[in-house]
């Protein structure tokens, strides 16, 4: 809540950002060391916060939980990548799309740190027809590559790209029918192996889907994607998660079996990640049984 005295904190969430109510919302408050020496309960000057984000309605809990649980350099990142965009290009940025792209920037260097890379399909497509919205990618994994020490692939800048797309309403990946069949169908697969009804409210099912776009424009592309040890992923995933493997087995016979197309041992690794990560961190409901 803001008065003449500032925000009162509701929530600190770490040393650069803090929460506060206001009504039916939730502010986001960010600035530099601005919860030290704070409580819940304190007031913020106004002039100590950078950046404000509001949410509303579901987005409280959704979005909350991502800021929650990533550095907040990656959000002042994102802050810098899409408000240099706005300026360039003239697209209008949103609280929303700050955190998502603060959230794949964090997922982004954590593949990097652990040597995973994701292949875009779209890349060259993107070079091509979007240069300006790559170049602030390139941009962007440049200063992601500096602060984390990484060294982000040029898939990276693509996927960035992505993000600064869809704030000017533009969708280059649009699913086909096959696609959205296909999304339905491992969607079904995995609430069906593990006995769970996703929480489709979640940001991480969300963020499941959007790799499942990806996925489906993959496997039922004319050409073949690229990689490197195509063996690398499979092969660690598959010792570290079992049941998740055997899952991703049933998807890519389902596959075979219905458009006779062979899943690659690198896609299966990827989707044994993002299965796992949507288990873990996802909010599920328990069939009844």
């Amino acid at each position: 809540m803001l008065n003449e005295k500032g925000y009162v904190i509701s929530r600190i969430i770490n040393n650069n950002v803090v929460a506060s109510h206001d009504k039916d919302s939730e502010i986001v408050l960010m600035g530099s060391g601005i919860s030290f020496k704070k409580k819940v309960g304190d007031f913020v000057d106004k002039d100590k916060v950078e950046k404000e984000f509001v949410l509303k309605g579901r987005e409280k809990t959704r979005y909350m939980d991502i800021i929650e649980n990533i550095n907040s350099d990656f959000i002042d990142l994102a802050v810098n990548i899409l408000d240099y965009a706005e300026e360039q290009l003239g697209v209008k940025t949103t609280t929303i799309a700050y955190i998502s792209l603060a959230d794949h920037l964090a997922n982004a260097v954590e593949r990097a740190q652990n040597h995973i890379l994701l292949p875009n399909q779209m890349l060259n497509e993107v070079k091509r027809f979007y240069p300006n919205e790559f170049a602030i990618g390139l941009k962007a994994i440049r200063k992601a590559n500096e602060l984390y020490e990484i060294e982000l692939p040029l898939d990276e800048a693509g996927f960035i790209a992505f993000h600064i797309l869809n704030l000017a309403g533009v969708d280059i990946n649009k699913p086909t029918s096959d696609s959205v069949m296909l999304i339905k169908k491992v969607i079904e697969i995995v609430e069906t192996y593990f006995e769970f009804t996703l929480d489709q409210e979640s940001v991480y099912y969300e963020r499941f889907l959007t790799h499942l776009k990806y996925f489906s424009s993959r496997v039922f592309a004319e050409n073949d994607v690229e990689y490197g040890d195509k063996d690398f992923v499979y092969r660690m995933m598959k010792v570290q998660y079992p049941e998740t493997t055997k899952c991703v087995e049933l998807i890519s016979e389902y596959l075979d079996f219905n458009y006779k197309i062979e899943v690659n041992n690198e896609e299966k690794g990827y989707l044994i990640i993002h299965i796992n990560n949507l288990l873990d961190k996802s909010k599920i409901v328990t069939k009844p049984g």
